[in-house]
């Protein structure tokens, strides 16, 4: 029997036709998220339990580890063809009948599916998990899900789909609403479309955020394009140059992306204080 599990947005298992849940306490469901996500390697029981139990003592940890693997082997069906355990390790199996949103949406962005990749993103990995090894991973699939909505944007807005550029670009304002070049896309987008008072509409709410949350302006560049569009001008193409430079490979997930300024030392300082400052969604036009 095949079953689908989702990490993506609300967690939950469920059968292959979607008709019946399994029902996981937290701690279970933990338990078999740490084993998807660290699928690549088998980890010994103790990494594990220290991971997931890191208030408990040693034994504590250890004991709750085998409660709830022991209930996760009972509660899926036919649980040891999706979980290889011996007395040292604990695995996912690769080759089990499941659909997990995490491995489709990495398979999809290895393979440059990125319509497929943003359709199994559903939401942030583990929203409500704040334990340390589930927040690299959730801003790791972050960022590869706003890499992939970029380039969509990108791509939508090159072929003249300016309202698939339009959704995209919003979707990935809603996620993270400083991303200025998102910004700078959105208004190009409005512009091309016809609706130069659209695209100074972008601008102004943009900056008016700023201005009010960090006691800031737009970029030069974001000033640039406004002043472009004032003028009538016609604007740069959208469509991604053929050699934009090496390509960051992210070896956990076995894809890659262009790097960003900041790469190597986390993002660019500005976008995590302004990230920090406001969480807000904000609809800019």
């Amino acid at each position: 029997m095949g079953i689908r599990i989702a990490l993506f947005g609300q967690p939950r298992v469920l059968s292959d036709d979607g008709s019946h849940e399994f029902p996981l306490p937290r701690k279970t469901l933990n338990v078999l998220a740490y084993l998807i996500l660290n699928r690549r390697r088998a980890p010994t029981r103790d990494t594990i339990a220290f991971a997931l139990f890191p208030d408990d003592e040693e034994e504590t940890a250890r004991g709750a580890l085998r409660r709830n693997l022991s209930y996760l082997l009972q509660a899926l069906p036919d649980g040891r063809q999706f979980i290889d355990a011996d007395a040292e390790r604990v695995a996912w199996n690769a080759d089990a009948p499941a659909h997990v949103d995490v491995v489709a949406f990495e398979q999809a962005m290895s393979e440059g599916r990125l319509a497929d990749a943003i359709a199994e993103y559903t939401g942030q990995l583990l929203p409500t998990i704040y334990d340390e090894w589930a927040t690299a991973d959730r801003e790791r699939l972050r960022d590869a899900f706003h890499e992939a909505l970029s380039r969509t944007v990108a791509g939508d807005r090159s072929r003249r789909s300016f309202d698939a550029a339009t959704a995209g670009a919003h979707r990935l304002l809603d996620e993270d609403p400083w991303r200025e070049d998102i910004v700078r896309q959105l208004m190009a987008i409005r512009y091309e479309a016809g609706d130069r008072a659209g695209a100074l509409l972008v601008f102004e709410r943009f900056a008016a955020l700023l201005r009010g949350e960090m006691h800031t302006e737009p970029m030069p560049e974001t000033f640039a394009l406004r002043e472009a569009v004032l003028r009538g001008a016609r604007l740069a193409t959208s469509e991604p140059q053929r050699s934009p430079g090496p390509l960051w490979a992210d070896p956990k997930a076995g894809y890659v992306r262009r790097p960003r300024r900041g790469d190597g030392a986390g993002p660019p300082r500005m976008a995590v204080r302004r990230r920090r400052k406001c969480r807000r969604v904000v609809r800019l036009g």
